[in-house]
């Protein structure tokens, strides 16, 4: 082949490459769902008219139905409905321009949706009756767990009321807390085992967690821990001489971390949040006789605790490890760490109810099928805090009830 009629091919090449192109520049997109139709799947969907100038009439439907090999005895237009109706104005020629019209009203099998008249409603109402209180009161009368989260002690920390009025708070909870399992029995609620949660920061330490820590505390770290310890071992055999079952676990928070140069420098294991578990344990464990009963769970490595009570997942987390970002605010924060946990199938990322502490503040949240509760305090308040936001949380223990008639995971949540 000579060099002129290789150059003349490519040349018509060339020139075919042009015209696709070109056609493309010319062809025009259009709106979709704008079109004459009908989109069906699973006996429903909508039916299009298309561009009209006036409303379609009842019939002008099922002509459309029948264009679409939809059969109008066996489809119908929901009489009731609101059509969605666009409107425009288009040139036709001459000066003249035509208000345009497009509609899109939803079809159903005939027979498979019943529309039911305001009337009925109200005839409804008026019929309803009650399910008798005895079904209730029959789920009630299953097993159901009572549960007491003792989060941010802060024993130590020197602010406000100092170390006394913290330790004073802590009692006056616990028996509020044993109160309350008492009132729940007398309503009628079977109360089977009682779960006492550690739930982190129970003792303030002296240093590595903030700059005035250091001058902000009224014990050393031995005689925080030695109170810690009392209390926390007086609140396991106060409910051990109350009820049949006990649980006891603790997870480890920021304030329990052996720290250095405001790090921690060891494993996460090493907390004494977690120490006072073991401590606990090994105390009451002596007398067998008298708490034979309550069973401990204790924690290595790993700073959050998962627990099927009665039928429902609880995840018990300090709440420090969600970290920054999320707009500063505790609720992302959480909802973040907890959505990272599920994408890693860890056993915390699949819980149905999620407990938290850190944040000193009492908040419920209801995340679809889960559900989010954050611990309130016991110390005395943050001059810093008061500072930077104006105001302090209200102090409490939080407890609740977790059982087959909980709708949300928890109920008669309330904070003593």
């Amino acid at each position: 082949m000579a060099l002129s009629d290789e150059i003349e091919e490519l040349q018509v090449i060339q020139d075919e490459t042009k015209v696709v192109e070109q056609k493309k520049r010319d062809s025009k997109e259009h709106a979709k769902g704008w079109e004459r139709g009908v989109e069906i799947t699973d006996g429903t969907g909508h039916i299009y008219s298309g561009p009209v100038d006036t409303p379609p009439g009842e019939g002008e439907w099922d002509g459309i139905l029948n264009e679409f090999g939809l059969d109008p005895e066996k489809y119908e237009i929901n009489p009731d409905a609101v059509l969605d109706m666009r409107v425009w104005d288009m040139a036709v020629g001459s000066g003249v321009v035509q208000r345009m019209h497009y509609y899109r009203a939803p079809v159903h099998l005939r027979g498979r949706y019943q529309w039911m008249p305001e009337e009925e409603f109200a005839e409804g109402l008026e019929a309803f009756q009650p399910p008798p209180a005895s079904i209730l009161d029959a789920r009630f009368s299953e097993p159901n767990a009572f549960v007491v989260c003792l989060a941010d002690w802060q024993i130590g920390k020197a602010e406000s009321d100092g170390t006394v009025g913290i330790r004073n708070r802590i009692m006056a909870s616990a028996n509020n807390s044993l109160e309350r399992l008492r009132q729940l029995r007398q309503m009628g609620i079977q109360i089977e085992t009682v779960y006492i949660i550690g739930m982190g920061d129970m003792v303030e330490a002296c240093d590595g967690h903030y700059a005035m820590q250091a001058f902000k505390t009224d014990l050393n770290e031995r005689q925080q821990f030695r109170l810690a310890a009392r209390l926390f071992r007086n609140i396991v055999a106060m409910f051990a001489a109350e009820s049949t079952r006990v649980v006891v676990t603790s997870v480890g928070g920021n304030h329990g971390e052996n720290r250095k140069n405001g790090k921690a420098f060891t494993d996460p294991g090493d907390n004494k949040d977690t120490q006072l578990v073991e401590v606990t344990a090994d105390r009451l464990g002596e007398n067998e006789e008298a708490f034979g009963h309550v069973h401990f769970v204790p924690l290595e490595n790993k700073l959050w605790c998962t627990l099927d009570i009665y039928g429902t997942s609880v995840g018990f987390s300090h709440g420090h490890l969600s970290g920054g970002g999320s707009g500063g605010q505790p609720e992302a924060k959480q909802k973040k760490w907890i959505s990272n946990q599920a994408l890693a199938k860890s056993d915390v990322g699949d819980v149905d109810l999620f407990v938290t502490g850190h944040y000193h503040s009492f908040q419920v949240s209801d995340w679809g099928p889960r559900m989010w509760m954050q611990c309130p305090t016991q110390d005395g308040g943050s001059e810093w805090f008061q500072n930077m936001n104006g105001a302090d949380s209200a102090t409490g223990t939080l407890t609740f009830v977790c059982g087959p008639a909980a709708k949300t995971h928890a109920d008669f949540i309330r904070v003593v």
